[in-house]
């Protein structure tokens, strides 16, 4: 007897068996993958969401442990804050400071109360304890610092999240390490960020920021990360992808190997009078945006006051890092951008402290490295514990001390 033909759902049901198996195998890969994962501790959590005014920011609510340098829980409050909860209405008697700048103020790489915001708050307020003879002020000294903004991000914070807080005085905490460049579209190249045209009309918000959006491939997995260690593995991949390599110089690999610094040549170019136009027109912006502060402080009745904060080169504790650096590049005056800074400020009547010049001297009395961790390298990298304290204690009796009148039209 002939065989009888074989039924099209036997045939349907061979090849598609494969596929199951296929299927069930990849699953149980990525269930293994995933386990073995969190076994290990692998942890790279989505910290940062899209922002309207400011391009993005910590995701409000959030927590995470902060490990890729130095080490520190990290809790963000409800208005996207490294901070404690605030509120919006300032209590009675209270005196509000309003500290805005980058990854510096931040302080991710530290405990939170180790942190530059934290130690001024005791600072200011044990002053004012045992001085009776002006009576007791409380200070709350608030947090706005986030990592990767320069000046014109940190103008749109203080337009859109800081004003509502009703801050008697703001400290604009600038990093010259990358500020300047930061405020370049042209320098910087982050299109999701939002930048200011100097016109002669005076400077022009850039909002082509807004309509900039990562590939929807990207957007999933960040959604989908919060839950999952492999799609964290998955955009931590990206993340190192898509970061700018750094440079081929064989005089920067030899000082990334001795030093740890990732690009010094490129960043000494910020102790020099600017030899481009794109540089001359990073430091005109950032000039203008200094004076944008003044006038924002101004009309809303706060003080303003302008700190630089150190690069990892000015107050190295090996001088031997500057000389080598110094006869690579040309470095007119490792206090270069902060003085113009302070000319700046002068002009515009802004009392302005060189924070650099005071760590440097300090770093250098103490033999103490200011900056960098035992996890990554020493004196290179974000201020540590030791940096964030000394910073404070020097900014701290600088605000003490009696300041000129500031009512100048700006």
């Amino acid at each position: 007897m002939a065989d009888r033909p074989r039924s099209r759902p036997s045939r349907r049901r061979r090849k598609i068996i494969p596929l199951i198996v296929l299927g069930l195998a990849m699953a149980c890969a990525l269930l293994i993958a995933e386990v073995g994962l969190r076994v290990v501790g692998f942890s790279y959590p989505i910290t940062t969401q899209g922002d309207a005014w400011c391009g993005y920011g910590f995701v409000p609510n959030s927590q995470w442990t902060h490990t890729r340098e130095g080490h520190s829980q990290v809790t963000i409050n409800a208005f996207g804050f490294r901070d404690d909860p605030w509120t919006i209405e300032k209590p009675a008697g209270v005196t509000r400071i309003a500290v805005l700048g980058d990854s510096f103020i931040a302080g991710l790489e530290v405990e939170k109360p180790q942190r530059f915001t934290e130690v001024l708050s005791q600072q200011l307020n044990a002053a004012s304890r045992s001085d009776a003879a002006v009576g007791q002020t409380v200070y709350e000294v608030m947090n706005f610092g986030q990592p990767g903004f320069g000046t014109a991000q940190e103008l749109m914070v203080l337009r859109h999240k800081v004003w509502q807080f009703q801050p008697d005085m703001v400290l604009l905490a600038m990093f010259t390490g990358n500020d300047i460049r930061n405020n370049s579209r042209q320098l910087e190249a982050e299109p999701m960020l939002p930048y200011f045209d100097l016109t002669d009309e005076g400077l022009r918000l850039d909002e082509s920021y807004r309509d900039q959006q990562r590939g929807l491939p990207v957007r999933i997995v960040k959604t989908l990360a919060p839950y999952s260690r492999l799609l964290q593995l998955v955009y931590r991949s990206f993340h190192s992808l898509t970061r700018e390599p750094p440079p081929d110089d064989p005089r920067d690999l030899a000082l990334r190997t001795d030093y740890g610094l990732y690009a010094p040549l490129a960043e000494a170019l910020i102790y020099q009078e600017p030899t481009d136009d794109a540089w001359r027109q990073a430091w005109q912006t950032t000039e203008a945006l200094v004076a944008e502060f003044q006038r924002e402080c101004h009309d809303h009745n706060a003080q303003l006051r302008v700190i630089t904060l150190s690069n990892d080169m000015q107050v190295h504790t090996d001088p031997q890092l500057r000389s080598r650096l110094e006869q690579l590049t040309p470095i007119d005056d490792w206090f270069y951008p902060d003085q113009r800074i302070a000319a700046c400020c002068q002009q515009h009547d802004i009392p302005a402290l060189n924070l650099a010049a005071e760590l440097q001297r300090y770093a250098a009395e103490h033999r103490l490295a200011l900056h960098g961790f035992d996890n990554t390298r020493l004196g290179v990298g974000h201020w540590n514990a030791d940096g964030h304290r000394v910073a404070a204690e020097k900014v701290a009796a600088w605000l003490s001390e009696p300041q000129p009148p500031n009512d100048t039209e700006p």
